[in-house]
Parts: C-alpha cells; sequence; structure tokens
C-alpha cells in the first residue's frame, strides 16, 4: 500500500479500459479480504508526477486539476530509508513562520467560497470549512539524507479552495507575487492544504481504487486511492498558541496524526481492520 502525502491534487482522468482493470483490481482485493488474507505492508508516497507522465505516454486522458509538483525523491538517499522512511525518521516543524502569508487580494477568498457553497449545494454536495496542516517545505534533515525534515504550519480548507483551486491565471499571479515579495518563494500565498493519497497494494498483489463521489469539490467521479486530510484537531491544535507546550511534544503529536491518518483513511474508506494494515512508510522512489 503506498500513500502519497500530497501538497497539490492532480488526477488522472483514466480511460475506460483501464478503468474496469481497476474495477476488477478492487473486486480481488476485497474479495481476498473476505477469505481473510492479511493485507501487505502498508507505505507512504510523496508525489513525483510520474505517473501522470507515464499516462500520458501511453496515451490515457489526463486531466490536470492542480499542478502536481515533485517534492522530494529517494535519489541519493542514504541506504537505511531505501526501502522507506519510518516515521522514527520524520522530523516536523510546526511553527506560525510555516502559515500562508497575507495577500491584498484575499477579500475574494470569501468570495470564492460562498460561490462554491452555492455550486455545492446547487448539485447535491457538501463543502465544510476546517482547519488543516500547510505544508512549507520538506526535505532531507542534511546531507546524510537518512531523516526527512517536514515544515508545517496552519490553514483552512476555505483557504486552499480561494488560493489553490482558483483558475489557472489567478493562480500563477498569486504565485508571481509571492516570489516577489517572499525571497523567491511562489508558494507563499496559497494554502498548500495538506492531504494523504493512498495506493493500496494487497497481499495478492492487487491495486484497489476508489471512484470519486459526484459530491466532492474537484475530481468528480475519476478513480484515486483512500484520501484524505491529516487533522491537527485529531492532534489537538486548534491554533498557534501564545505559549506553547514543548516543541518536541507538539511535533511528535503532529507526526503521529501524519501516519496515523493514512491508517485511518484507509479504514474508514474499504473498512479494511486497522490491524490488517502494517506500519506507513514514506517511499519517494524517482520514477
Amino acid at each position: 500500500m503506498t500513500v502519497a502525502l500530497r501538497q497539490q491534487t492532480t488526477t488522472l482522468a483514466v480511460a475506460a479500459a483501464a478503468a474496469v482493470l481497476l474495477a476488477a483490481s478492487v473486486h480481488a482485493a476485497l474479495s481476498s479480504y473476505r477469505r481473510r488474507r492479511r493485507y501487505g505492508p502498508l507505505s507512504l508516497a510523496f508525489p513525483t508526477g510520474a505517473a501522470a507522465v507515464r499516462a500520458a505516454a501511453q496515451g490515457w486522458p489526463t486531466k490536470a486539476l492542480e499542478p502536481y509538483l515533485p517534492l522530494l525523491t529517494l535519489a541519493g538517499a542514504d541506504a537505511t530509508v531505501l526501502g522507506g522512511v519510518t516515521a522514527a525518521r520524520v522530523r516536523v516543524s510546526f511553527a506560525p513562520a510555516h502559515d500562508r502569508r497575507p495577500h491584498a487580494a484575499d477579500a475574494e477568498i470569501e468570495a470564492v467560497w460562498r460561490r462554491r457553497l452555492a455550486q455545492a449545494e446547487a448539485s447535491g454536495g457538501r463543502l465544510f470549512d476546517q482547519s488543516k496542516f500547510r505544508l512549507q517545505r520538506i526535505g532531507w534533515v542534511d546531507r546524510r539524507r537518512d531523516a526527512v525534515l517536514i515544515e508545517l504550519g496552519l490553514t483552512s480548507y476555505k483557504e486552499y479552495v480561494g488560493t489553490n483551486q482558483l483558475p489557472e491565471a489567478a493562480r500563477q499571479a498569486l504565485e508571481a507575487d509571492g516570489a516577489r515579495e517572499h525571497d523567491g518563494d511562489a508558494s507563499a500565498h496559497l494554502s498548500n492544504a495538506l492531504g494523504c493519497e493512498t495506493l493500496l497494494l494487497t497481499s495478492d498483489a492487487q491495486v484497489v481504487m476508489l471512484r470519486r463521489s459526484r459530491q466532492v469539490s474537484s475530481g468528480e467521479g475519476l478513480y484515486n486511492g483512500p484520501s484524505g486530510h491529516p487533522e491537527p484537531s485529531h492532534a489537538g491544535i486548534t491554533a498557534h498558541e501564545e505559549s506553547p507546550p514543548a516543541a518536541d511534544a507538539v511535533a511528535d503529536r503532529v507526526r503521529a496524526e501524519l501516519f496515523g491518518s493514512v491508517l485511518q483513511e484507509v479504514h474508514e474508506e474499504t473498512n479494511v481492520p486497522l490491524d490488517a494494515l502494517g506500519a506507513p512508510r514514506d517511499v519517494r522512489r524517482k520514477l
């Protein structure tokens, strides 16, 4: 099972023939569970965009809902993490410095959100504004490349819809302003809400894909793995505190939620018991 923490989302609109294969894989995987066969190990992957490149090369139709950015790969990594970065080798920096920077056009976020709420209501869908982790940066802790540092702040789903999901021209304008105003940081004004996406591999070598609802905010009706968001509230975080507890204690809670959310999303969306899933690992392979 491979899971992606995503900064921004790209979805493949899979051709009909491929969709049939995916449906068959789901059936085989769930059938194997009914036979009480345990699922294979769970792993975690950050997106590299290679899947979209391969799909395009094979002539599959693709629909890039947002830019799909390579964040980190295991190229040149220490041998101790080539098989996957365990939670013990992930460091978390959670601080207000990693929050989204305000922009002069921020009043438009509320207007965009209200339009999206109206669209969702008209189509029978639902949108909820909740606090989310914001991904500022991910990289190696040092030159040994045997541990990963994830820098996180806070954002909201409303900010995500009102920045990352803007039409391309408007989003690029935000990125240009961020690069100009904040030392080349094109994402300074973007929400970059952190999500998790799963490529669920079963012990009998099947891949589980789920079809997205027609009532979600993006990628309606397309196929992907179990997905969702690590939730700040699950780590006991509702806002940045003026007198926060020890940084290490907060980082430990956030890291536990990053990895725990992967298991929870798989369990909730497939009904596979938590004890049938292996421990998550980060896998960022250069494909």
